[in-house]
């Protein structure tokens, strides 16, 4: 018998062995260095320690469902819900169970049980009612539209070139497609002027970030926690992460920031939007932060700037920024919540 429960820190090597096996050393070994961040230091956690979900059989750890604390407040209010990452099943260790299943006489059918852990996790209490998911691909967007699962609209992944030297390098060779990059990136459309001058900002996340956060929590009817504790976990105390913040200010308040991470592969480096917050309806202030890293981005030799954006006012100032809509859009998922505006970044979740 498959018993799913709630799991524990006490499950975590055991967690940490599956993840390895279904996604790679390499994400395993991430998960293990960023295990205390998350799951003991996070403010959104209602006591710390490991959210999620697990199945066993035979005292073996054959699938695991992560649930991070979304912080979500709906018109003001603080609402229970939760980030849906790593629903994974070592399907190895289910067949065993299956086939044992049908040794002692269960009347259970091979094809989709992997699927069947999978939306059991989901339906457990820990997981909660309201549930949101990000990234969600190939089969996982059917089996979750069987138990309430919907697209958000307006949400998905934006990406803006900034350079083709690297793609022209890895294609040409290192000298030509050097000449050939550099030669194409005086065709490619620079980013236009800020409309306002946005500067970098190194402290820690103080009051005035405090203030922008209580008046956003007014305007925008669905939003996700961004208030200075949770910044500076999130941005300052992050393990193994460098991000850059940029600001606009205005006397002694802040009218808008932006966050930002730079990762560097072999010889390419890709930018990506982690965070961005401003009052409801100020493209304005969106357009300055935006058009600012990407002139610091292009100017750090960067291919690409990708952004997660989730909402309808964002779409023409990222249009009008050279933004293209990604051909694979990963819309933003969710069960059980209210119809209502979400506004979430890439730094939701088990985001960037």
């Amino acid at each position: 018998m498959i018993d799913i429960r709630g799991a524990t820190d006490g499950d975590k090597d055991r967690i940490l062995a599956l993840m390895e096996v279904v996604l790679g050393p390499a994400e395993a070994t991430r998960a293990e260095r960023r295990w205390h961040w998350q799951w003991q230091q996070d403010p959104r956690l209602a006591q710390p320690g490991y959210q999620g979900v697990v199945a066993v059989w035979k005292d073996r750890l054959i699938a695991s469902l992560s649930c991070i604390p979304a912080g979500l407040y709906i018109r003001t209010k603080p609402i229970c819900a939760c980030w849906s990452v790593d629903n994974l099943v070592h399907w190895g260790l289910a067949r065993n169970a299956l086939h044992n299943a049908r040794r002692n006489g269960g009347n259970t059918r091979e094809s989709g049980l992997d699927n069947r852990i999978a939306l059991a996790m989901l339906d457990h209490p820990v997981a909660g009612r309201i549930q949101l998911a990000k990234h969600v691909t190939g089969k996982v967007t059917t089996l979750g539209s069987r138990v309430g699962y919907r697209a958000l609209n307006d949400t998905g992944r934006w990406s803006r070139q900034l350079s083709a030297v690297g793609p022209l390098r890895r294609s040409l060779g290192r000298p030509l497609g050097f000449l050939v990059g550099a030669a194409a990136d005086l065709a490619l459309p620079r980013p236009p002027p800020p409309k306002l001058e946005a500067i970098p900002f190194e402290g820690d996340f103080d009051e005035r970030f405090e203030r922008l956060w209580t008046q956003a929590l007014e305007e925008y009817p669905a939003i996700t926690r961004r208030d200075p504790v949770t910044l500076n976990w999130r941005y300052r105390q992050h393990p193994d992460t460098r991000y850059t913040t940029l600001v606009l200010e205005e006397k002694d308040q802040i009218r808008g920031y932006l966050i930002y991470s730079r990762l560097a592969k072999s010889d390419r480096l890709h930018g990506t939007i982690v965070d961005l917050l401003v009052r409801r309806g100020d493209t304005e202030a969106v357009q300055s932060l935006l058009a600012t890293a990407l002139r610091r981005l292009r100017r750090a030799r960067a291919e690409r700037v990708d952004y997660f954006a989730v909402g309808a006012l964002l779409k023409p100032v990222l249009q009008d920024l050279g933004f293209r809509s990604s051909t694979n859009v990963y819309p933003v998922w969710e069960r059980g919540l209210p119809h209502v505006e979400l506004y979430a970044t890439d730094g939701d979740g088990d985001g960037a």
